[in-house]
C-alpha cells in the first residue's frame, strides 16, 4: 500500500467516523475548502450539488441524522491508476 492510498484510507475512515458519531462541523477538517460536491443517479443526472464544504454538512444534517452507520467499503480498495 502507498503512502497516498493510506492517507486517502484516513480521510475516508476519519469522514465515516464523524457521520457515525454525528460530529457535523469536524467534516470540515477532511473537505478542502474549496470542494464541490455533486451526486449523481445512475443514468448520470445530477441529483444534488453543493458549492462548498458549508451546504453539504448543512444538508448532510438533516438527511443523515437517523443514519446508524457510514459503511466505507472503498476505504480497503482504492486504486490511483483506476486498475485493479
Amino acid at each position: 500500500m502507498t503512502d497516498t492510498t493510506q492517507i486517502i484510507q484516513g480521510i475516508m475512515s476519519a469522514y465515516c467516523r464523524y457521520v457515525d458519531t454525528k460530529q457535523w462541523e469536524s467534516l470540515h477538517e477532511v473537505l478542502a475548502e474549496d470542494a464541490r460536491t455533486e451526486f449523481k443517479n445512475t443514468e448520470g443526472e445530477t441529483i444534488a450539488s453543493f458549492n462548498n464544504p458549508s451546504e453539504l454538512v448543512d444538508s448532510f444534517i438533516s438527511l443523515f441524522l437517523s443514519l446508524k452507520r457510514c459503511w466505507c467499503p472503498q476505504c480497503n480498495r482504492i486504486f490511483l491508476s483506476g486498475k485493479r
